[in-house]
């Protein structure tokens, strides 16, 4: 069985997440934004749920990475408010190896942003060697 074989599409995970101070706007450079969720802490949040819906079911030695994110930041949160992230796979691709993450987020008062993220599936050990190839001239 291949590693993507073990999702399908429709697959639905819930993810939650009380906003705090870590992910005001203000940590990221917006100063005047202080109390507000931060456009990056949302895509974190996404990247988070993401690998908890798709790692835990891969094989030893076998991790998704990110390749994509689209992401629409419609309505503020703020720090305190507990961000609701609905994701469902939306495509497969299996001869590239990568799942395509549709997800909604949700505030107690409604819709706050949407996108997709797309995740590829790797054997661990060949991608670190390969980023320790790109990195070879720089000493790195």
């Amino acid at each position: 069985m291949s590693e993507i074989s073990k999702f399908q599409v429709g697959e639905k995970h819930v993810f939650q997440k009380k906003i705090t101070e870590a992910d005001a706007a203000h940590n990221y450079g917006t100063k005047r934004l202080s109390n507000l969720f931060a456009t990056p802490g949302f895509v974190s949040m996404v990247i988070e749920a993401s690998v908890q819906m798709i790692d835990p079911r891969l094989s030893e030695g076998i991790i998704s990475v990110g390749n994509e994110m689209g992401i629409t930041h419609k309505n503020p949160t703020k720090v305190g408010e507990t961000v609701t992230l609905n994701l469902t796979i939306q495509e497969i691709h299996e001869e590239e190896g990568c799942i395509f993450i549709k997800f909604e987020a949700y505030d107690e008062l409604g819709l706050i942003g949407e996108g997709i993220h797309v995740r590829n599936i790797v054997n661990r050990e060949v991608f670190f060697e390969r980023a320790d190839q790109r990195f070879k001239p720089l000493g790195l």
